[in-house]
């Protein structure tokens, strides 16, 4: 996921200032809406169905079970894929599933 978070960022630094500035408006004002518990319905048509489209646009849910997931970079999936992140703990064969993080997307911010 922190290949995703950098790949993502590299293109965002690509596009043009006004696609750039338009992208940042969204990310920040969405993160300011999770938080109070609020969905943005049209951010994400608008402005981040590009960046789910980079994992066929059809996610639900993220679930990371490998090394820990920093916050910065679960909160940019949970707010760029439009979906609740996950994280299991524990050896991922065995306890992972088990011990999965809340999905709430208001505990996960």
């Amino acid at each position: 996921m922190d290949r995703i978070y950098k790949n993502v960022m590299l293109k965002v630094e690509e596009i043009s200032v006004f696609q750039r500035t338009l992208f940042l408006l969204a990310y920040n004002y969405k993160m300011e809406q999770l938080a109070m518990g609020y969905s943005t319905p049209l951010c994400d048509r608008l402005v981040f169905r590009k960046v789910r489209a980079l994992l066929g646009g059809r996610l639900r849910v993220l679930l990371s079970g490998g090394a820990p997931l920093s916050a910065a970079t679960q909160r940019f999936m949970n707010i760029c894929f439009c979906c609740p992140v996950g994280q299991g703990y524990g050896l991922t064969e065995t306890c992972g599933a088990g011990t999965i993080s809340q999905r709430e997307i208001h505990t996960i911010i």
